[in-house]
């Protein structure tokens, strides 16, 4: 009971089971966390037979006492054999990694095959679809396009059979990661599905980069509240909280999960944020050593080697950990123009990760700021459908470029979209901003631009780092964090 305080737990429900020849004795008892009393207890016996068809008799019958017990309800019916394809698919998808992600995928395309009408397993299949696309916040190697298609009409066909689903408003928010488009879908997901942290979290994570930095943090809380020993959600909320300077609270939240975890895992993966957050080198280096020896086959591991390396100017190193994407090859190797041809091959999706390796720095600094303007003047239409935020675009590097092709109006008016969205940065902690007027911020970051601009033809990105989280400068503010 103690350890289920210590988590945040409300109430516990148990059972036991016995049998005696051919009955079956279940006892089902839910129990108060906060005083130990306890709230019913019930019997339920049953002949054996088809032991699936009493497994669905109890839970049914269990789930309806539960529901006069916190005012909640279920219509949605299926069989034991799809359900259990459902049920371990959400395991397997909570893993974070691309096999179990693949394995996953396929039982929940037996489940719908066994029942095209059972609408939670096209919504978890449409967020499995895009958890393995190749967007750098994502764990797969499937082209981001071909997997936001298919998870756009899985989606879709979950709402279609049921629209009070939140789990496929979530899958359509997932469609567009954290773009401020997503906002409406999270919040119907969380109004719906209140239980599910990620939900939450997925909410936190486009209040935060939209710059409502206490509404992002409270829903980081409540995602680490239902699930204390989900990983993810400290990672979330700790970084958060580091950018805003209350690092006491981050490190007090790190002891926690530590004492509380018995993932090794997700242990050394928060350890390797705060120290790739504090910028401790070393041990963002050793964290991340440790993890590609253990988990070397998950995508996310050899990005956190080459990312650590790329800090550390080692760019031959890091090119050999970073197969899993040809623009960091090609910026780790200097091959400039595999670097244009990635981003055109982008298109609007290029400024979600403009940042990613310095990849829009270094177009602009190598003279290739036209074709930054390019690539605007092809996501123009995008932007003005909505489809693209403004603030992903209106980057530093973008204002420069348009500005060196005489093109001043449409320069200014992404200065004034990034002086705003800067200006709402905290006074404090690693997300506080040097400058706070349009002037300061443009004369900023033309001097960060002279800085770097090398002397030579020559440019091996030495400079150059992903940042999974916190930006590499004042001039760049791009966050990356896995779903």
């Amino acid at each position: 009971m103690e350890t289920a305080r210590q988590l945040g737990i409300t109430h516990l429900l148990d059972g036991s089971v016995r049998t005696a020849g051919n009955r079956v004795l279940v006892i089902v008892t839910l129990t108060r966390v906060s005083d130990g009393a306890q709230m019913w207890s019930e019997k339920y016996e049953r002949q054996l037979g088809d032991i699936f068809a009493v497994q669905g008799d109890i839970a049914k019958t269990v789930a309806s006492r539960l529901s006069q017990s916190f005012g909640v309800s279920s219509t949605r019916t299926t069989t034991p054999d799809v359900y259990d394809r459902y049920l371990a698919a959400r395991q397997l998808i909570r893993e974070r990694r691309e096999n179990p992600l693949n394995e996953a995928s396929d039982l929940l395309k037996q489940a719908i095959a066994l029942d095209p009408d059972y609408a939670p397993a096209y919504a978890e299949l449409a967020q499995a679809q895009m958890l393995l696309s190749d967007h750098p916040t994502n764990y797969g190697s499937r082209p981001l396009n071909e997997a936001r298609a298919e998870a756009t009409r899985l989606a879709r066909k979950a709402i279609q059979l049921d629209p009070n689903l939140g789990d496929a408003y979530a899958a359509m928010g997932l469609l567009n990661i954290y773009d401020k488009s997503s906002l409406p879908y999270y919040r119907k997901a969380v109004e719906l599905s209140p239980q599910r942290s990620d939900y939450h979290r997925w909410l936190g994570q486009v209040l935060w980069i939209s710059n409502r930095f206490d509404e992002g943090i409270a829903e980081y809380r409540r995602a680490v509240e239902l699930d204390p020993l989900w990983g993810l959600n400290y990672d979330h909320l700790t970084g958060a909280l580091l950018f805003l300077g209350r690092d006491q609270e981050a490190h007090a939240l790190l002891r926690r999960f530590l004492s509380l975890s018995r993932d090794d895992r997700a242990k050394l993966q928060l350890l390797r944020s705060f120290a790739n957050a504090e910028n401790r080198l070393a041990d963002n280096l050793r964290y991340s050593r440790t993890l590609e020896a253990r988990f070397g086959d998950e995508r996310l591991m050899q990005f956190y080697l080459a990312n650590a390396l790329g800090w550390l100017g080692e760019t031959r190193a890091a090119s050999r950990h970073a197969a899993f994407d040809p623009m960091t090859i090609a910026i780790l190797n200097g091959n400039l123009e595999k670097v244009v041809a990635e981003a055109k091959a982008l298109g609007p999706d290029f400024w979600d990760r403009a940042n990613f390796w310095g990849s829009a720095r270094l177009l602009l600094l190598m003279g290739r700021g036209s074709d930054l303007v390019e690539i605007y003047d092809r996501t123009r239409p995008a932007i003005q459908a909505g489809q693209v935020d403004i603030t992903s675009v209106a980057v530093p590097e973008l204002v420069l470029a348009l500005q060196r092709a005489g093109r001043t109006a449409d320069a200014n008016r992404l200065l004034a979209t990034y002086a705003q969205n800067t200006s709402q940065l905290p006074q404090a902690g690693l997300g506080e901003p040097s400058e706070r007027s349009t002037r300061q911020i443009s004369l900023r970051c033309r001097a960060v631009a002279m800085k770097h601009l090398p002397n030579s033809t020559s440019y091996r990105g030495s400079h150059l780092s992903a940042s999974t989280r916190f930006p590499q400068s004042h001039c760049s503010r791009t966050l990356f964090s896995h779903l």
